[in-house]
């Protein structure tokens, strides 16, 4: 009887997939290849006036989460739940703990909501048309984590900087994972967005 194909035949050994290593320590220096890259980009963006301690606070902790996402993503190809649903609901709770209503709550909830739904469907359709993933729901939750924190004015900015820098980053690095390149521009996208206000006008004082 002929082996399945989908079997490995006696004899032979599976090779085991390659381990990759996503500890602090092999991910210290993209992380700070990255913060070092959007603290070039808020520089270039212009620096407000003067800023609150929360400002800068969750300005730093953005940068950080998105430093941490783009070097993990790097590294293993996917985004830990861990780091995009904390990101996310930190942006929902930023009027609250900036002392600012707007954009109102429910906004920032319809954009997040509207946001993953959007990159969900564009992953769904891509599995069905294509037969192999193209998105991962990791990438729809960042996206949805860029709509609680800038609304839902500034998600098509976003959107916009991410894809065209990221093929961007593909041809000229000739890459063979776009949806990686994608990633990390969809954090860059959305940290320039914050430097530069795209969404709501009280969002461009969250930098």
């Amino acid at each position: 009887m002929a082996p399945s194909a989908d079997r490995v035949p006696e004899g032979t050994k599976e090779e085991p997939l390659p381990k990759i290593d996503t500890s602090p320590r092999a991910l210290a220096l993209p992380v700070a290849l990255f913060l070092a890259l959007y603290a070039g980009l808020a520089w270039v963006s212009g620096l407000p006036a003067s800023v609150s301690f929360g400002v800068i606070a969750f300005s730093a902790g953005l940068a950080t989460a998105l430093a941490v996402l783009s070097a993990f993503d790097l590294a293993a190809f996917r985004l830990p739940d861990a780091l995009t649903l904390p990101l996310a609901a930190a942006g929902l709770a930023l009027p609250w703990v900036l002392g600012d209503a707007a954009p109102h709550f429910l906004e920032r909830v319809i954009a997040a909501a509207v946001a993953f739904a959007f990159m969900a469907a564009i992953a769904s359709f891509y599995q069905r048309y294509r037969g192999t993933a193209g998105l991962g729901l990791g990438d729809a939750k960042l996206f949805a984590a860029a709509g609680s924190w800038l609304g839902a004015g500034a998600l098509s900015s976003v959107l916009l900087w991410a894809t065209g820098s990221a093929l961007a980053a593909v041809r000229i690095i000739s890459s063979s994972a776009p949806v990686a390149a994608f990633t990390r521009c969809d954090c860059a996208a959305t940290k320039r967005s914050l430097r530069t206000g795209s969404g709501s006008s009280t969002t461009a004082r969250y930098h």
